[in-house]
């Protein structure tokens, strides 16, 4: 399902006046009174203001059909959405959730934790949050963005030939999900073996933040339909956090779409794009978003190609250069740093550090 959030904005005060006023979505709030124009324009005015909200307008095919709000305490952030009422039960409910899941990461990098209070008879409410992966306590929805799970999707008995989607990253749900709406797809998280893809037989394997190494029979097993997302212009930076050592070695910034070969991150290219960025003005977490953004929509550019096998790959050109989980490990040791740091600010930092050690 296609769709995109734009910011809500002065202009959208009558539109979100009438949706807070349908009937079931004050049925369905835990304050159901009806709501004076007057008290939704003062409160909507005093919401464009605040740096903790933000609203985002729900648009589908270009036409504006739902609305969602965030109000962010901390590391965690309230969610309350609505549809109108002529697009409900379409599917717009998830997809909007999903959409929220990956804007909030640009928005509000810090948050951690998503969570909507939903009242018990709300069900189909109820049904769209435990659907794209929230847990429910009580009246309480939670998703944990930072270290949940991805739940499977695997479905051995109905699953023949289609799309195998490895991912152990929520970050990799969006393109799951822009899959699923346009073939067969298998969502799958844990290791995988050449047991497995001889009973499931999928025509293609998708690896996108898959945190296991693919073994040399499973390999064999899908004669050369197997690919994998990296967020490196690769041969650069290949292995771990391939993103922050782009910039302390100052390396090509990009994104690649491979093959998988027996050797880590050392497939024929598919296709990649070069990124640039003004590190004055960003932070590991920004360019990082910026990274997952460019190849979920450098895959859906060239999606009907990959299928369809109409591709030339070409070998890596040159030695580039590769990292461990250790080398991260070892600079966290040498200097302390966040995510969210600027990187400018973290390169100087990280110089001045080298040069007295090497005083």
């Amino acid at each position: 399902m296609n769709g995109h959030l734009r910011y809500a904005t002065k202009n959208d005060v009558d539109l979100l006046f009438e949706w807070a006023n349908e009937s079931l979505v004050r049925k369905n709030s835990f304050s159901t009174e009806q709501i004076s124009y007057d008290e939704h324009r003062k409160w909507f005015e005093m919401s464009l203001t605040r740096a903790d909200r933000l609203q985002y307008i729900y648009l589908y095919d270009n036409q504006e059909i739902g609305q969602i709000r965030l109000d962010v305490h901390g590391e965690t952030a309230e969610i309350s959405y609505s549809i109108c009422a002529s697009k409900r039960g379409m599917g717009h409910g998830k997809n909007l959730l999903r959409l929220l899941c990956k804007q909030v990461q640009i928005d509000f990098p810090s948050v951690k934790k998503l969570v909507a209070k939903v009242k018990p008879d709300n069900i189909a409410s109820r049904q769209v949050f435990l659907d794209v992966g929230y847990t429910e306590r009580f009246s309480l929805f939670e998703l944990d963005l930072i270290n949940a799970e991805v739940p499977n999707s695997f479905d051995v008995e109905n699953f023949r030939g289609g799309v195998l989607f490895l991912t152990n990253n929520r970050n990799a749900l969006e393109l799951y999900f822009w899959l699923k709406d346009r073939c067969t797809v298998n969502l799958f998280s844990e290791r995988l073996d050449a047991s497995l893809i001889k009973e499931l037989s999928p025509d293609i394997i998708i690896c996108y933040n898959y945190n296991h190494i693919i073994s040399s029979e499973v390999i064999d097993c899908m004669k050369g339909n197997i690919f994998n997302l990296h967020i490196s212009y690769l041969p650069w930076n290949r292995g771990s956090s391939p993103n922050i050592w782009s910039f302390i070695e100052n390396t090509p910034k990009g994104v690649t779409i491979h093959q998988i070969n027996s050797g880590l991150d050392k497939g024929r290219i598919l296709v990649q794009k070069e990124c640039y960025f003004d590190i004055e003005n960003e932070t590991f977490t920004t360019t990082y978003n910026k990274l997952n953004q460019t190849i979920v929509e450098l895959f859906k550019e060239n999606w009907e190609d990959i299928i369809g096998g109409k591709f030339v790959l070409k070998e890596q050109q040159g030695k580039g250069s590769y990292h461990s989980v250790r080398d991260l490990e070892i600079l966290r040791a040498k200097i302390q740093f966040d995510w969210s740091d600027n990187i400018a600010e973290f390169l100087q930092a990280y110089t001045a550090v080298n040069k007295k050690k090497n005083e």
